[in-house]
Parts: C-alpha cells; structure tokens; sequence
C-alpha cells in the first residue's frame, strides 16, 4: 500500500506546482496510482489534507534552510545563505501561499500565525547570538530589532511600490534592506564580515557586467 507520506509529498508538490484551486483529488489520485477513497480514509477530506501539504511544505523548507546554514561561519553569513535560497524560490512560494491565502483563508490563517511567531522567534534568537559573539552592539533592544527587520521585509509584499518607484527588483529590495539593517546593528567586527560577506554572495550589478 502507497505510504501516508509519499502522498503529502506527491500532494504537496501538486498544490505547489499548479495550485490549491485547479488540483483536484481526482488529480491526485491518477498521479499516484491510487483510489480517491483511499487517499479520503488516510486524510478524512480535501480540507485536511491541504493543510498536512502545507505543513509538509513549511517543514521541508526548514530541513532545506538548516542544511543550508550549516555551513554558515557565524550568523551574518546565516541570514545571507537564507537570502540566497530564498531569491531562487520566492516565486514559486508566493505563488502558492497567494493561492493558499485567496481560496483557504483560514487554513492560510492559521499556518501562517505560527510560522511568523517560530520565524520571529528564531531571528531574536540569532540577533542574541550576533551580540554574544560580538558581530552586533551588546545594547541593541532585540524585541524592537527584530519588529523594525520583520515590518521591513513585509513592506517589499505588501507595497511592492516602494521598490517599483526606486526601478529596482524585489531581491534588489530586500538586499538593500538586510544589508542596511545589520550595517546599522553591527560592531566593527560585523562590518568587516558584512563587507566581505556581501561582496562574496551578491556583487553588485554593474561589478557583475
């Protein structure tokens, strides 16, 4: 019998693909080579198995990020890793969390609270690990750090004029935002890894013509 988890898996990358709308059980069943029935007796109906495929999808987007970061020198480098995975799946993301958000709200709404709050979370966590060893100023108020860098990112989704107007690109935004934000939090030790950091995984465009 086909697992439980090779059908979020399968699911997940369905949803994601085409959306939540357009894919049907039906879809999915054919993809697998299995029963509606069988896939409604393991998740009871439509509803609950979107919501185990977005769980599903977060989650793999954790183990990704984590694998990523491991190789991370110090928390700086970190958060540039996390930017580059990032910029090569922000539309794909998008995408489906829109989707997502447009036809399940509460599904949407519910997921999403938990993950700005364990999102949150972590980042004051690392801004607390950035002054432990040194990289940002040991009297930053992390809460308030940590609130100004979130509403900041959230602008670039929610006001995408803020960087039309400037003729710049969305990865273009959110670099000058991360990179003004630690610039303005770091020791003279930060800046010196944020100078070279910066330099080594996103040169600038007319260095790279």
């Amino acid at each position: 019998m086909l697992s439980r988890d090779r059908i979020i898996a399968e699911s997940t990358d369905l949803f994601v693909r085409y959306g939540v709308k357009s894919v049907r059980m039906d879809d999915i069943a054919s993809r697998l080579g299995v029963s509606k029935r069988t896939i409604y007796e393991l998740f009871g109906d439509r509803e609950s198995l979107i919501q185990t495929c977005v769980e599903h999808f977060y989650d793999r987007q954790e183990r990704r990020y984590e694998a990523r970061m491991a190789s991370a020198r110090n928390v700086i480098e970190e958060f540039m890793l996390l930017l580059e995975d990032w910029e090569s799946s922000v539309t794909v993301n998008m995408n489906f969390m829109n989707d997502l958000e447009r036809f399940y709200p509460e599904i949407y709404g519910r997921i999403s609270s938990e993950r700005h709050r364990q999102g949150a979370e972590r980042l004051k966590q690392k801004l607390r690990q950035g002054v432990a060893d040194g990289l940002f100023f040991p009297d930053i108020n992390v809460e308030f750090s940590a609130a100004i860098l979130i509403a900041s990112v959230s602008t670039i989704f929610t006001s995408p004029s803020t960087y039309h107007s400037a003729e710049i690109s969305m990865s273009e935004a959110f670099r000058y935002i991360m990179m003004c934000f630690f610039r303005g939090i770091s020791t003279g030790k930060g800046l010196h890894v944020i100078d070279e950091i910066f330099g080594k995984h996103f040169p600038r465009e007319s260095d790279a013509r």
